[in-house]
């Protein structure tokens, strides 16, 4: 009988716990999506407001990057570089090279597109 109740008042605490935890963890996953997502949407802002990529002394290497301003390089430092010099046609690059979410995914589409269409047998005559 001792036993009996015991283990119905365990089951009554696990029933009444367990979607408290569930709801909990759920709520502690959703916050950090929502951090991961909003510190690479700002880090992907950053990168497409800062000048550098335009930039005559701009290398693009890892181990220096900027041959002038190499702290500031990719920064919000660099919105304001006083020695910024644009490269020849830099508008013309940054439209071939100035890559957007909506063109990625329409090359990523089309790319796709291409290869299902060479995998597709073709019908001969």
């Amino acid at each position: 009988m001792e036993i009996d109740v015991l283990s119905k008042t365990l089951l009554v605490i696990g029933v009444l716990i367990d979607p408290l935890c569930l709801l909990v963890i759920l709520g502690w996953l959703s916050v950090k999506v929502v951090q991961f997502v909003w510190h690479w949407t700002r880090r992907f802002y950053l990168l497409r407001t800062v000048p550098c990529c335009s930039c005559v002394y701009y290398s693009g290497l890892s181990e220096l990057a900027c041959a002038v301003n190499p702290c500031d390089v990719l920064t919000v430092n660099a919105r304001n570089c006083r020695d910024f010099s644009p490269t020849e046609n830099s508008e013309k690059e940054r439209e071939e090279t100035g890559i957007t979410l909506t063109t990625l995914i329409k090359r990523v589409l089309l790319l796709g597109n291409r290869l299902v269409s060479s995998l597709v047998p073709t019908k001969q005559g």
